[in-house]
C-alpha cells in the first residue's frame, strides 16, 4: 500500500504534492544530488518516519508537556549531538 502511495505521489505535480515530497525527503534523512527529484526509496523512508510521528501524536504524544520532557531528555542524554532542539 505504501509503495503504491509513493508511486502515485511521484507522478503528482500539484503544489501540495511537491511540498509533501520536500517534507518526506527531509524526514528521510537521505541525501540526493541537487536538482534531482527524490527517488521512491527516499519518499518511502520519509513516509515511514511521518507515519510514525503521526501515530505518536495520535496516541497522546501531542501533550506539550510530554514533548518538552522528551526535548529536555534528549538534550541531557545527547548534549553534543543535538544543539537546537
Amino acid at each position: 500500500m505504501a509503495v503504491a502511495m509513493v508511486w502515485r505521489l511521484q507522478r503528482n505535480t500539484s503544489p501540495e504534492a511537491e511540498e509533501l515530497k520536500k517534507v518526506l525527503t527531509q524526514l528521510s534523512g537521505k541525501s540526493r544530488k541537487r536538482g534531482r527529484p527524490p527517488t521512491a526509496g527516499i519518499l518511502l523512508s520519509g513516509l515511514f518516519v511521518l507515519l510514525q510521528i503521526l501515530d505518536y501524536l495520535d496516541s497522546g504524544g501531542d501533550d506539550l508537556n510530554q514533548i518538552t520532557k522528551l526535548r529536555s531528555l534528549l538534550k541531557k542524554c545527547l548534549p553534543n549531538f543535538v544543539k537546537n532542539v
